[in-house]
């Protein structure tokens, strides 16, 4: 509701309370106080005015945590805002009320805005090892479930072998200074040297397309390919009589091959399938980084020099390797170029040129464009293409043109064979001042336009030069230019020609070799001979990639936002290039798609081969990316002249081709593969069951039994430092990018599973002027597919709408012009991990977050949480939690139920009910972590209370832990039982701020302590940065809290209450915050109903919010129970409960007895008192005159009325909770003499030892504060086991092994002894039986005890020695001498029976000797001794006390302190000496660096109770074993087995588990894994489930071979022609294989898990067929007729016309019979099949030959739903299967109202009959498009 300024605040006060607390025992005036309330909260509410509409701010939700009375809170205010708020502007006010406390300073850390949940991490992973670390513990029967990439050995990947790598020094031309010169040069070939012997040799292979070498015999000069001979591919493996191979079996072979210095062979993976292949890459990773990066090495593959890079001596431009082209200047001619100001007077690359055909140098109407000219004003784009005329109002006329230089030394030229420059021709800068130019560019030219480098460059036709080119049969895909299928498309405009963008290749770099080099893709630059010119027409049609690609998305036939580019976009704009690369998708406002001008559209695009572009007849691409049918950036692009679908004679080659080698050259600035992952090769695992079944508890699995290095996350783009933001200016554009002032950009790495962590924000600050654009850079991250730039005005908040733009991994740059941010993704939690761990849990699975891919990690024992990444400034942690209240510390292998947090706990319990309350909630589930939590009930039954028993949950309980609330099963709990319980309990935390960054660097935190498994949430907000930056005033309605807003807050349209535009939290401060200091809000002290005000800076009217509750502390550990009337002493610190406080009072009079229960200032109601007398010693006794039980009021009182004995003494009246009678209270009145009593003192005590049965007489004596003992004291007698009579004599219990405790009690005090009730031994033998001592000295006595039967008894020992003066005795038999000598009685006595031996006490003489224990020892470096000095005299009696200094030496090998602790600091031999007088004692301490052990054997399979030895050995940092090590040994779970010190297991458990062995030292761990086997000799079962026929047909490429495998024993192993398969979701075994054509046999093999390891195996054989497709649109009945469809067979496709078209006919869908049978399944007589129609009968029949031998006759009648399939296999066996189809054939007609088509034609049902013959049909409803699938 909203409050006018003047309206008094509305909280339910003290006098109006409505609904304060929850008591159901309000009676009488609470009634009459609830209706006064009520009337005057009406008239209230009366005077509030109507909400406005126009309110800024609305629903208004407060939650506070704890809610409790008085407690520091934390306040959650969310609420919806109906008008932006903008950062660190504007201000929210918040005014609590004024029974809420509010401290007058507030730090800025309490408020804090928008609180984002934190990722917190389930596991972590070692990369290195595929070790796997759970945050929280696994519990019992989870199972886990992972997917991993790894980095797998050359034998998967291909990749050769580093040390194999090695380049043939090969012949070249005279004068080429590459020729034989013993470095790796560009054009050299390159091999791995299988066999190692140094020279190219039958079975080496070929790492790069090596050419004329086969079948041309052996080259006169080696290294000089005959041209006659074909060209080797990439991969291929050398072989006798090859042309690089011709005499290789001499002895002394002419093609010797040299090593490369490598440091780290790695490849790209173009194709990115993880193994090394054609196609792929080889790079030295000189740095090791992970991507192309400056100073690598490229040694093979496809690339290009860029322009501005100088030419070098082994480059293929240099030195006159072109044979027909020179260089030509331009002096003379009227080309001409724009100047864009970078260098003043000089061609810069990216510069318009023209044919200034006026010579006017300026342009105007009539010039030729001889490159592409883009122009920007007023931010439209307009694009020329090249060769197009000048025409007036064009954008560039006026254009000021000037000449290439001409000056002699400063010459710029181009390489041509004529002088007429074409455009594309290559243009260079004379780079070394010389003066006679020369024909050809030489080493320090400098390149003004590109070089490519490959096998074989663009336009060269296949076959010119050999029809054995290495790319020849290559398969070839048409470019798909379907709009229905998102279309790939080129644009119309020639824009992608120029300087910058057509790439050449001079091959092999051999004048004369059979290498085509420079061809020119265009000519003519000629002017046109009429004015106004007319549309020029291209002069040269041959085939060029003149445009720039897309696939066009939405249909539009033009470049709109949302298609995605297949080439790279180049844009000169100015002296910038603006670069997108390929697989960008298209953003608004970036240069292909921002808005044109008013005489310009959008850029058309059109096929590829389209006539009115002169482009390509059969625009196809390779598919050596991905097979799919679809164009992927980076497929090669060819011109297939003949239609052939595939690489044939005359194709024409449109892009560079064919991997060859770069030389030894390093990476530098602007290479275009700078930023490509380089990698050594992957694997892929999926859905591997690591962990089947969890033990409760269990922290640890691993991803493979071998250690394997798994793939690693990917980073951001760090430090902030790799990522730069930088303003800049391009002509033409608009005056600022789209909003001027402060911008932050973020950039992720994405791979193939997700989107990685974001980078640091980056601030970019657009200053007022012509800055338009931003140029983004970052770091490489290795293993990025692409990246994600985004954008946001907030340096911290970026919504899923701040996507600007997302390119491919192969960039790391992007120019924003004022690009439209969109919707996208931000990672939450970040999924860039190629690991994935699911947890099974109760039939639902989990996906878990590693730590790369989290926010933070939390370590439950201590409550340290570590983020990832260090907290910026004004950023605070907020936390909600549950901690282990009261647990104690445990050590490792502890038992839980020893460190409770309540132990031994009695329980209330309701007998008649069968229910009981634990005291203390919520209590801890075990289940979440049975090794660190526990739950135990004890029942100690009336009648043998000495020997409790352990009940059973489920069977005789069940409790529900969140209340406490105990449910016995009938008759488990009788009256007179003491039901007992071992439990933990936890608190629940809300809001806590456990950190504030007040600085840079904070990457740590703290909870409280141990954290519950998946209890905690964490989240980061960002607190207050203005200053002043809180302000706390006081006004009317209660303290105000008035803040600017640090973060932007945008307006929720939809106004939903679930979804708050505004999270503000006011924080709890955490346990290590001084609360006075750091808390904003601390509830109000009493209970009751509340609302606060919230309230903006754009409006002032202040709106309520909804009510909050404020309970009263309903914990009993925090209520306070105590007697107010009458007055009694204060209880005090440590006295048991319940201990009577003297009071006095008049004989015979009634007193009340008033009890208060409070909570804090708060009373308590509801909750029962009781009122006990439990001792009166006055006769006639005192009475009650009301009743004993008695409910607290509002107030928390409760009181009864005590009617004393007339007769004076003294009467006890016992206070306590009926819910909970520990809590409780005595008082004693006493109408007699009052006596002050200080303590009591039991005799015997404070411990005696009984026999069962027997009797003790006890005394007591009472002493005053002086000591005084008090006479005439009476005292109380009590005991817990056993009986006592008045007068203190006491009877043990019958029971052994019971421990009691006996009181006296008097005038509230007590003195208690400890009766431990043992069987009485026949005798007791002390050991040793004589000894003599010096004077203080000690000495160590044992006694054991025995029956009568001679068997020892464990019974507690008293000690004593007579005469007393010779030395004392402790509780565990250690001796102490006096200083008075002589000899006398060691008494070991228990339950009345003593045991004795001889102790004799000597002076003490000189000291004659000094030893020191250990004597000799190994340490590791670091490690701590402790070391002990036994100093004697000359009769060999230890001196005790004597001094001792102690020493090392050499003294630098470590430090010792005084008490003799040593702490090892250097490897070495060192000796330390104890001195005490003038006599030593020394211990040699040989100290050892340990770096590893090795442990043996690694993994065992053993049968149950047998042993296994395992041996460790420790190594030294030289590799030296290092002897004398003492081993720790574990075995982990220790149900497992046990392991002795000498490393000797034996199997305890049962068959089929498995844990580890663990040893250490010195720091140092090793693990050797144990299975449990089965002894069986039975192999296991294989069933084959898919394919499900061994010997059937499966389509050609990736395919699944799964497999069932039993054994009783378990399967330890499976694999399918040597690939480990993994266990998928329905249990059984697969891998993926890859099916060729005709018979394919795999081989499954199978390990069971007994001790014996049988093997079983299965050969599966699939035969693989090309499958054939055909695709087709279903018309509607109104719909025009579809004949046109596309068929796909041998996976090329093409375009058909059938004879009928589909129709619907009785809702269904019909297909003409033969259009199917012939085209489809191949029922052609060609092929060996046919389609034949009986009209008598109207039998169809078709048969069809399958490539398997296989005969299939297929026969139904028209009309008829039934058909029979007849199968004939080659042996003669044959199939008959019939069947039902769900529709009938007819012949359409006009009966069957079929289209005209399709009359007189047989139509059958869509679907039943392709199923029939063992096809597939795929239909997509939205666009009614049919795929039809047989495989033949």
């Amino acid at each position: 509701m909203r409050l006018n300024q003047t309206m008094k605040y509305n909280v339910i006060t003290d006098e109006f309370a409505m609904v304060r607390t929850k008591s159901a025992f309000k009676k009488g005036a609470n009634a009459m106080k609830r209706l006064l309330s009520l009337a005057l909260v009406a008239l209230l509410f009366l005077s509030i005015p109507v909400v406005p509409t126009f309110a800024d701010v609305s629903k208004v939700k407060v939650v506070p945590y704890p809610r409790t009375a008085g407690k520091m809170a934390s306040y959650q205010i969310g609420f919806n805002v109906t008008r932006p708020l903008e950062a660190n502007k504007d201000s929210i006010t918040v005014t609590l009320p004024n029974e809420t406390t509010v401290p007058e300073y507030v730090s800025s850390s309490v408020i804090s805005i928008n609180p984002k949940l934190q990722i917190g991490a389930d596991y972590k992973l070692n990369f290195a090892t595929g070790d796997i670390t759970f945050t929280n513990p696994l519990r019992e029967g989870d199972m886990i479930r992972a997917s991993y990439t790894y980095e797998a050995n050359e034998d998967y990947t291909m990749m050769p072998k580093q040390a194999d790598v090695k380049f043939f020094d090969r012949s070249f031309p005279t004068g080429d200074p590459r020729s034989n010169n013993g470095t790796f040069d560009p054009g050299e070939w390159v091999y791995e040297d299988r066999d190692h012997n140094g020279r190219i040799s039958p079975g080496d292979r070929r790492l790069m397309v090596v050419k004329g070498v086969i079948g041309g015999g052996v080259p006169a000069t080696p290294g000089w390919p005959d041209v006659t001979g074909e060209d080797a591919k990439q991969n291929s493996i050398v072989a006798s009589g090859d042309g690089d191979c011709g005499d290789c079996n001499t002895t002394s072979p002419s093609f010797p091959l040299q090593p490369l210095s490598l440091i780290r062979l790695t490849m790209v993976d173009v194709n990115e399938d993880g193994i090394y292949n054609e196609g792929d890459y080889l790079f030295d990773d000189r740095d090791q980084s992970g991507t192309v990066s400056f100073g690598d090495s490229m040694l093979t593959g496809i690339v290009y020099f860029p322009p501005l890079t100088t030419v070098a001596f082994n480059d293929p431009d240099a030195g006159g390797r072109i044979s027909t082209a020179t260089l030509q200047t331009f002096s003379g001619t009227n080309t001409r170029h724009a100047d864009n100001g970078q260098t003043p007077g000089s061609y810069d690359p990216g510069e318009a040129i023209y044919q200034d055909c006026n010579s006017n140098y300026l342009v105007d109407a009539g010039d030729v464009r001889l490159s592409t000219v883009a122009i920007m004003s007023n931010g439209a784009m307009t694009y020329y293409s090249i060769l197009s005329n000048v025409v007036s109002g064009d954008r560039d006329v006026g254009t000021r043109l000037m000449d290439f230089k001409i000056i002699s030394g400063e010459e710029e030229v181009f390489l041509s064979s004529d002088p007429v420059y074409d455009p594309g021709e290559p243009i260079y800068k004379n780079g070394t001042g010389r003066t006679t130019l020369g024909t050809t560019p030489v080493p320090g030219d400098i390149r003004l336009s590109s070089w490519s480098v490959a096998a074989y460059m663009p336009t060269s036709i296949i076959g010119i030069t050999s029809t054995g080119e290495a790319d020849v049969n290559n398969q070839l895909v048409p470019f798909n230019t379907s709009q229905i299928t998102k279309a790939e498309l080129i644009t119309l405009d020639r824009t992608a020609i120029g300087t910058n963008f057509v790439n050449y290749t001079g091959a092999d770099f051999i004048r004369g070799s059979n290498n085509t080099e420079i061809s020119t893709p265009m000519a003519g630059n000629a002017c046109p001979s009429t004015f106004p010119p007319t549309p020029p027409t291209p002069p040269n049609p041959n085939p060029v990639l003149d445009g720039w690609m897309y696939r066009d998305m939405d249909g539009s036939n033009d470049v709109t936002p949302g298609d995605v580019r297949l080439t790279s976009v180049e844009i000169n704009q100015g002296s910038v290039l603006v670069s997108y690369s390929a697989g960008s998708i298209v953003k608004t406002g970036e240069l292909d798609a921002i808005p044109l001008s008013s005489t310009t559209f959008p850029m058309s695009l059109v096929s590829p081969d389209d006539s009115t572009r002169f482009f390509t007849t059969h625009c196809s691409h390779t598919e050596n990316i991905r097979i799919d049918n679809t164009f992927e950036p980076g497929e090669y692009i060819y011109d297939d002249v003949d239609g052939s679908g595939s690489v044939s004679l005359n194709d024409i080659r449109l892009v560079p081709v064919g991997v060859t080698s770069f030389g030894n050259k390093s990476v530098g600035n602007n290479f275009p593969l700078l930023g490509r992952t380089l990698t050594r090769g992957w694997a892929r695992i999926e859905n591997k069951i690591i962990v089947p079944y969890a033990q409760a508890g269990t922290k640890t699995a691993k991803l493979d039994s071998n250690s394997l290095v798994i793939l690693p996350t990917l980073e951001p783009p760090q430090p902030p430092a790799y990522i730069k933001a930088e303003p800049m200016t391009l002509p033409g554009g608009s005056t600022h990018l789209t909003g001027s002032g402060k911008w932050f950009i973020r950039v992720a790495a994405v791979n193939m599973y997700g989107e990685g962590e974001p980078s640091d924000s980056m601030e970019v600050n657009f200053a007022q002027g012509t800055q338009n654009a931003v140029k983004i850079s970052w770091r490489a991250v290795p293993y990025a597919k692409s990246y994600r730039i985004y954008k946001s005005r907030n340096e911290t908040y970026f919504p899923s709408s701040a996507l600007l733009a997302e390119i491919n991994g192969s960039s790391t740059e992007y120019i924003d012009r004022g690009t439209v941010i969109t919707e996208g993704t931000l990672a939450f939690p970040y999924k860039a991990s190629f690991v994935t761990l699911w947890r099974g849990r109760g039939g639902q699975e989990t996906e878990l977050v590693e730590f790369k891919c989290a926010d933070y990690e939390i370590d439950l024992a201590t409550g340290l949480i570590r983020f990832r990444r260090a907290l910026k400034p004004y950023e605070i942690i907020l936390a909600n939690y549950k901690y282990a209240d009261g647990k104690q510390a445990m050590g490792p292998g502890a038992d839980p139920c020893t460190t409770v947090g309540h132990k031994d706990e009695d329980v209330y319990v309701d007998v008649q009910r069968g229910i009981g309350k634990l005291l203390h909630a919520p209590a801890i589930n075990p289940v979440i972590d049975p090794l660190h939590y526990c739950f135990r009930l004890w029942r100690a039954p009336k009648i043998d209370p000495a020997n409790p028993y352990l009940l059973r949950a489920g069977s005789d309980y069940t409790i529900n832990f969140e209340s406490g609330e105990i449910r016995f099963s009938s008759h488990v709990v009788k009256d007179g039982d003491i039901i007992t319980a071992d439990y933990d309990t936890f608190e629940e935390v809300a809001g806590e701020s456990l950190v504030e960054a007040i600085s840079t660097g904070i990457t740590e935190a703290r909870t409280m302590a141990p954290v519950l498994p998946e209890s905690y949430q964490i989240s980061k907000a960002v607190a207050l940065r203005t200053s002043p930056q809180i302000r706390v005033t006081k006004g009317d309605y209660g303290s105000q809290l008035v803040f600017t807003t640090p973060v932007d807050i945008a307006v929720d349209p939809d106004n939903n209450i679930l979804t708050p535009d505004v999270v503000m939290t006011l924080n709890r401060p955490g346990r290590q915050f001084d609360e006075k200091k750091k808390g904003a809000v601390q509830n109000p002290k009493k209970a009751g109903s509340y609302q606060l005000f919230v309230q903006t800076s754009q409006e002032q009217t202040p709106i309520l919010s909804d009510p909050y509750e404020i309970t009263a502390d309903n914990d009993l550990k925090s209520m306070e129970l105590k007697i107010i009337s009458p007055q009694v002493p204060a209880p005090i610190a440590g006295e048991p409960p319940c201990s009577c406080k003297d009071t006095a009072a008049t004989a015979g009079q009634a007193i009340s007895i008033v009890a208060q229960l409070s909570s804090g200032s708060n009373g308590v109601p509801g909750v029962y008192v009781g009122f006990e007398i439990i001792n009166a010693a006055v006769n006639p006794p005192s009475k009650f005159s009301s009743s004993s039980l008695v409910q607290t009021n509002d107030q928390g009182l409760a009181s009864v009325v005590l009617n004393l004995s007339p007769t004076p003494g003294a009467t006890e009246v016992k206070v306590y909770l009926q819910d909970d009678k520990t809590i409780c209270l005595c008082v004693r009145i006493n109408t007699g003499p009052q006596v002050q009593v200080d303590k009591i003192i039991l005799n015997p005590g404070p411990s005696i030892a009984l026999a069962p049965g027997s009797q003790q007489i006890f005394g007591a004596k009472a002493f005053d504060t002086a000591g005084k003992e008090l006479q005439g004291v009476t005292f109380t007698w009590a005991a817990d086991c056993g009986t006592i009579t008045p007068s203190g004599v006491y009877s043990a219990p019958t029971t052994a092994g019971t421990t009691c405790h006996v009181w006296a009690r008097a005038h509230g005090k007590e003195g208690m002894t400890t009766v431990n009730v043992v069987n009485r031994p026949e005798r007791i033998i002390v050991t040793p039986q004589t000894a003599t001592v010096a004077m203080g000295s000690t000495k160590e006595f044992m006694a054991q005890a025995y029956d009568d039967l001679g068997n020892p008894m464990n019974v507690p020992i008293a000690w004593s020695v007579e005469p007393a003066g010779l030395g004392i005795f402790d509780a565990n038999g250690k001796f102490t001498a006096g200083a008075i000598a002589g000899t006398g009685t060691v008494k070991a006595c228990s339950a009345g029976v003593c045991g004795t031996s001889t102790i004799t006490v000597m002076a003490s003489g000189q000291i004659e000797t000094v030893t020191i224990s250990p004597a000799n020892i190994t340490m590791n470096m670091g490690e701590t001794q402790a070391f002990k000095a036994i100093v004697k005299d000359k009769n060999g009696f230890e001196i005790s006390g004597a001094p001792i200094s102690w020493s090392v030496n050499p003294p630098d090998y470590g430090t010792i302190s005084t008490n003799g602790v040593f702490i090892a600091s250097k490897p070495g031999m060192c000796v330390i000496i104890a001195q005490s007088g003038d006599k030593s004692g020394t211990a040699i301490v040989n100290i050892v660096q340990v770096t590893r052990i090795d442990l043996t054997p690694k993994s065992v399979i053993i049968a149950p109770n047998t042993t296994q030895q395992f041996t460790a050995v420790a190594y030294g940092q030289t590799g030296q074993q290092i002897p004398g090590i003492k081993f720790n040994w574990t075995v982990t779970p220790q149900t497992l087995g046990a392991i002795s010190e000498s490393g000797l297991f034996t199997a305890l458990g049962s068959p089929g588990q498995a844990g580890l062995i663990t040893v250490s030292a010195a720091g140092m761990t090793a693990t050797a894994t144990v299975t449990i086997g089965i002894p069986d000799n039975t192999p296991p079962r294989i069933t084959l489930v898919k394919p499900t026929i061994n010997g059937g047909n499966s389509p050609i490429g990736p395919s699944t071979v799964e497999v069932k495998v039993e054994d009783e024993s378990g399967v330890s192993e499976v694999t399918i022609n040597g690939v480990p398969a993994t266990m998928n979701a329905n249990g059984n075994w697969a891998a993926n294989v890859i099916v060729n054509p005709g018979n394919n046999t795999f081989m499954v093999k199978a390990k069971d898990n007994s001790t014996s390891r049988n093997e079983a195996t299965l050969a599966v054989t699939i035969y693989g067929a090309t499958e054939s497709r055909i695709q087709m649109r279903i018309p509607t009945n109104n719909q025009a007729d579809v004949k046109t469809v596309t068929i796909t067979e041998n996976n090329v496709p093409r375009t058909i016309t059938l004879k009928t078209s589909p129709e619907l006919y009785q809702n269904s869908t019909f297909v003409g019979l033969r259009d199917l049978a012939e085209n489809l399944l191949g029922a052609t007589p060609e092929k060996g099949g046919s389609v034949a129609y009986d009209g008598a009968t109207r039998k169809i029949t078709i048969t069809i030959k399958r490539t398997n031998g296989d005969v299939m006759i297929f026969e139904t009648v028209v009309g008829k739903k039934d058909y029979q399939l007849q199968t004939i296999h080659p042996d003669g066996t044959r199939e008959i299967k019939t069947e039902v189809m769900a529709q009938a054939p007819y012949i359409g007609s006009a009966a069957t109202k079929s289209r005209k088509v399709n009359y007189n034609s047989t139509m059958v049902p869509m679907r039943g009959f392709i199923e029939a013959l063992g096809g597939t049909v795929d239909y997509n409803d939205t666009t009614r498009a049919a795929t039809f699938s047989f495989s033949r």
